[in-house]
């Protein structure tokens, strides 16, 4: 599958969290980092970081949306991860319902948190950023796309900078590092326990089939206007025939989609059914690989789709 699939998901918890840009107050490396953190009260009074760095006012809730160990979590890195994971949503077809949102605003802001704590503790432990490996990241992602325009379109897409994305590399280097040594410490679980739990528990490794595509789509929203929906369908057919007789697809999606995966060439990524509206979800079930669909109308307006790698159902290999 494209490496530039998951370009922006940096955090190492969630999908849900794409790139939060470098808007924390960082504090110094602490003895012992507290596993809490405290959210702003308008009474409470400023406070400074367990080593005695730049305060930070708790009080200005419109700055962050909590504190760990002296160090604020801003409400802009916060609405950044809300709105990719509302986008993603939106590449898939359908909107966050009033309970989603509630239940994503409390994962985001935990997972925030959690990112910060192992940030610390790293720091603590003297852990530092493996630059090559860093470098090694930043020009993967840069080398997926082919000019500086497309790349400097999705960076603005995904609400972010070209330092902001190096910043947040480094911090996932230190993160990881300390994963690593935690798990290399763990005791290793004997093959034959594996095997047998796999062997009972297969429930657990299903699969349902699953696809890989990109679309591009001609919005229909806010049109009310039966000459303006037809209007936008021909417009869909003309690009559908452009593909037809051997346009890039990627490029076409950059250049016409209307949609928020236009600055990825179209592409959703990998998904199974019950993900997607159904108008689409039927249609690219139904496509071969590499096979041009028809122009299919959803609420979101046409789309015209191509299946990239199909997956069957099945159990995960041990």
């Amino acid at each position: 599958m494209q490496t530039y699939r998951y370009l922006f998901v940096l955090f190492l918890f969630t999908a849900a969290l794409a790139v939060a840009g470098g808007g924390r107050e960082e504090a110094p490396p602490v003895a012992e980092p507290a596993p809490a953190a405290e959210t702003p009260a308008a009474a409470e009074p400023a406070r400074t970081t367990s080593g005695g760095g730049t305060p930070i006012a708790l009080g200005d809730a419109d700055r962050y949306v909590a504190t760990v160990n002296g160090v604020g979590i801003s409400r802009d890195d916060f609405e950044i991860a809300l709105d990719v994971t509302r986008q993603r949503f939106e590449m898939q077809g359908r909107a966050i319902t009033a309970d989603e949102l509630t239940d994503f605003q409390a994962e985001i802001l935990e997972q925030l948190i959690a990112e910060e704590l192992l940030y610390q503790k790293a720091l603590t432990e003297n852990i530092r950023e493996e630059t090559e490996m860093t470098s090694a990241q930043y020009q993967q992602m840069r080398g997926q796309f082919g000019s500086d325009e497309e790349w400097q379109s999705a960076l603005i897409t995904n609400q972010t900078s070209e330092e902001d994305l190096k910043y947040q590399l480094a911090r996932n280097s230190i993160i990881q590092q300390l994963i690593s040594q935690a798990i290399a410490e763990t005791a290793t679980v004997p093959a034959a326990e594996i095997e047998t739990f796999y062997r009972e528990n297969p429930v657990y490794f299903e699969t349902g089939e699953q696809v890989a595509a990109r679309h591009i789509l001609i919005s229909t929203d806010g049109m009310t206007e039966e000459a303006q929906i037809t209007d936008a369908r021909s417009r869909a057919e003309a690009v559908r025939e452009e593909l037809l007789d051997g346009a890039d697809f990627a490029e076409l999606a950059r250049e016409r989609s209307e949609g928020p995966s236009a600055a990825q060439g179209g592409d959703l990524g990998t998904f199974g059914r019950g993900q997607m509206v159904p108008e689409f979800e039927d249609a690219a079930f139904e496509l071969a690989v590499g096979v041009i669909s028809d122009v299919v109308r959803t609420q979101f307006g046409f789309h015209i789709i191509q299946v990239t790698e199909r997956e069957e159902s099945g159990l995960i290999p041990l």
